[in-house]
C-alpha cells in the first residue's frame, strides 16, 4: 500500500470524518472573519478542510469559500456540509481532493484570507513544510492573511513521544509510521519569512491533552508582505 493510499483510507474511516465534521468552527477563524466588512467579496481558501466545519461557517457567513484535503471521505463530507447553502453542483466545485502541496488550481494572489489549522504539521519533512508555505504564499494577495495552527515539538500521540527522523531538525515519525513536523514557535515565524510572510500578532503556543495524546500547538496569524 502507498503512503497516499493509507493515508487516504487512515483520514477517510468514517468515525474519524464525523469526529471533525461535528467540532465547533475554529475561535480563532469566528472571530477574524468580523474584519471583513464584505464577505461576498472576500476570497477564503481552507486548506485541509476535514468535514468541513470551517468552510460550512464561512459558506453561512457568505464568504467566497473554496476548500480541499486530500481524503476522499473528509471532501465527500465537506460537501456535504455545504450543499444546503449553495447546492450540490456547487458544492462538488468549492471543494476539491487533493493535496495542500499543489494549489495549481488557484491563479497568484487570489485568496485573500488561507486557513491553515492542523494541516501543515502533515508534511512529511523541512522541504515539504517549505513547498506548502511557498504555494500558500502564491496564491495570498499583498496583505493577505494566513491562520495557521500547527503542532510544535513536545506533542505526544496515544502516549507515545513521536520519534525524531535524523537529518532533519522538523520532521518526526507517528506511532502509525507517518511523517510529521514538528516547530517551535520561533521556527515557524522564521519559516514563514523565507515566504514573505510576517506576524500580524505574536505566535502564541499552547498545550492541552485530548482522548490520552498531548498536544503543543502553535497559533500564529500572519500577512503577506508587499514587495
Amino acid at each position: 500500500m502507498t503512503d497516499a493510499k493509507a493515508s487516504n483510507e487512515f483520514w477517510s474511516e468514517p468515525e474519524r470524518v464525523e469526529e471533525f465534521a461535528q467540532r465547533d468552527p475554529d475561535v480563532r477563524l469566528t472571530a477574524l472573519l468580523d474584519e471583513y466588512p464584505a464577505p461576498a467579496d472576500t476570497r477564503v481558501l481552507d486548506l485541509g478542510c476535514a468535514g468541513g466545519r470551517n468552510l460550512r461557517l464561512l459558506m453561512q457567513r457568505g464568504f467566497d469559500a473554496y476548500a480541499l484535503d486530500l481524503a476522499e471521505g473528509m471532501v465527500e463530507r465537506a460537501r456535504r456540509e455545504i450543499a444546503p447553502i449553495c447546492g450540490e453542483a456547487e458544492a462538488e466545485r468549492r471543494v476539491i481532493q487533493r493535496g495542500v502541496d499543489d494549489l495549481s488550481f488557484a491563479e497568484d494572489t487570489s485568496f485573500e484570507l488561507v486557513v491553515a489549522l492542523g494541516i501543515y504539521h502533515m508534511a512529511a519533512n523541512e522541504p515539504a513544510l517549505h513547498a506548502v508555505v511557498a504555494e500558500t504564499a502564491r496564491v495570498l494577495v499583498p496583505d493577505g492573511r494566513l491562520l495557521v495552527a500547527i503542532f510544535g515539538p513536545g506533542t505526544m500521540m496515544d502516549g507515545e513521544a513521536l520519534e525524531p527522523v535524523p537529518g532533519d531538525r522538523f520532521a518526526h515519525l507517528t506511532p502509525e509510521g507517518r511523517g510529521i513536523t514538528l516547530v517551535s514557535a520561533a521556527d515557524l515565524d522564521e519559516v514563514m519569512a523565507r515566504h514573505g510572510l510576517v506576524p500580524v500578532v505574536p505566535t502564541e503556543t499552547v498545550e492541552r491533552d485530548r482522548k490520552g495524546s498531548h498536544r503543543v500547538v502553535n497559533n500564529a496569524l500572519y500577512r503577506r508582505a508587499r514587495a
